[in-house]
């Protein structure tokens, strides 16, 4: 499993893991900065290597004979339900470390806490951010943006923006690609 922060990665390794009975090593790239020639290295001669689509591209180049296989994500549960528990006159404030993930940022804020009136994204390094998030009562952050917790009010709720690999995904293309029959129901894994 190849992803950007080390911690997310070896959640979702941890989850193909359990959903498949198959190993699954995390590789990050964000907090690891390998450089092409070890990342070449450590993706050689594995059975497949499971990534986000923004990633592919990249691996892709690097390894072009590597069955690569991109995962489609899904906000987490407790994600999911910490935004539906939201008080709808919340002033929310969504965060991102990568203006590239600010719209799936922004549309999974809105789709699982649809009954909040005001919600508004920012990235990282947007001049108002400091602004915007003074006036925040919940902050929503991406992995990786979890510094926007300091400037956020001492009120505010705080909530990660936790993602998982999709359980389907898992089934129909992680296990059709390794010929895997994965029994159900699933045990969920946190």
């Amino acid at each position: 499993m190849v992803g950007l922060f080390m911690d997310a990665t070896r959640s979702y390794a941890k989850r193909v893991t359990a959903q498949t009975g198959i190993a699954v090593d995390a590789i990050a790239l964000q907090d690891e900065d390998p450089d092409d020639d070890t990342l070449r290295a450590q993706l050689e001669d594995r059975d497949l290597v499971l990534t986000f689509a923004n990633l592919h591209e990249r691996l892709a180049a690097l390894v072009p004979d590597q069955d690569i296989l991109s995962l489609r994500f899904i906000p987490a549960e407790g994600t999911r339900l910490a935004l539906a528990a939201l008080d709808p006159m919340a002033n929310v404030v969504a965060v991102s470390r990568f203006a590239d993930f600010m719209p799936i940022l922004t549309l999974g804020v809105r789709r699982f806490a649809a009954h909040v009136h005001t919600v508004t994204s920012r990235v990282m390094d947007a001049p108002d951010l400091g602004e915007v998030l003074a006036v925040a009562d919940v902050v929503v952050m991406s992995t990786g943006a979890e510094t926007a917790a300091d400037a956020a009010p001492d009120h505010a709720t705080l909530i990660e923006y936790l993602h998982v690999p999709d359980p389907g995904d898992i089934d129909r293309l992680v296990g059709s690609r390794l010929g895997l029959v994965i029994p159900h129901p699933r045990e969920e894994v946190s």
